[in-house]
């Protein structure tokens, strides 16, 4: 999936044009050093982008390429690995942070304290909110639990902006609320096994467990029949 070949295909498939689309390589150190997908080195939203100089091979013509593509509104923040040695950027989940764009455009960085307690990655967010970017402050989130299980909160972040129109015709109960927050977590309560050993994932009732609750999940979200299980039926 991450070869050119399978991004120009992806870019065929959405009806991205050439004149659109840009295809930068990872840098291999940037691989080697822990930053399996792109963005745990670089990331952005709008007319924002933030990443490591190792994001990508020959950085400065990618962001010359966006420039090209994208005008004079492109704002960039660029950590060079003097400034931000590359594990550091790595290790904190720094570029894992979250932009939420607030009225008028100006937007907050919510960001792992791994990167606030590490001096390098705090100075880069200190200068960021102080130099002439949109993000206005820093919001520090503790995720000591799910870093130490290999993941960040990059996996929440997938803005896509709706219109009142575009988000009126959403189907299925999945904006967050409060009620559906007291929901989910009652579901997972309830489903959510606190372990799990070697025995356990060879018990067929471990996947009967698992089909009960996505039946439950998708009934909560009003998703419909979405897997193939629920057009045939629960196994007995």
């Amino acid at each position: 999936r991450q070869t050119l070949e399978a991004s120009r295909a992806l870019a065929r498939l959405h009806g991205l044009g050439e004149e659109t689309a840009v295809f930068p390589q990872q840098d291999p150190l940037g691989i080697d050093a822990g930053a399996f997908h792109t963005d745990v080195l670089a990331f952005g939203h709008e007319r924002f982008l933030m990443l490591h100089e190792r994001a990508f091979v020959e950085v400065e013509k990618v962001i010359d390429d966006l420039r090209a593509r994208l005008g004079g509104e492109l704002v960039v923040a660029l950590a060079r690995d003097a400034d931000v040695p590359l594990h550091e950027a790595v290790a904190t989940y720094l570029f894992n942070s979250e932009l939420c764009v607030l009225e008028g455009g100006r937007m907050v960085l919510v960001a792992p304290r791994h990167a606030e307690r590490c001096e390098s990655t705090r100075r880069f967010l200190d200068r960021l909110v102080a130099e002439p970017t949109p993000v206005d402050r820093i919001e520090w989130v503790d995720l000591e639990a799910s870093m130490k299980n290999g993941g960040g909160p990059a996996c929440l972040r997938l803005p896509v902006p709706l219109t009142d129109a575009e988000r009126a015709a959403v189907r299925g109960r999945v904006f967050l609320d409060d009620a559906l927050e007291r929901e989910l977590g009652a579901w997972v309560e309830k489903h959510y096994r606190d372990r799990l050993s070697l025995d356990d994932l060879a018990d067929p009732a471990l996947h009967a467990e698992g089909l009960v609750a996505l039946d439950e999940l998708t009934a909560l979200l009003k998703l419909g029949s979405v897997y193939d299980f629920q057009k045939s039926g629960l196994p007995g």
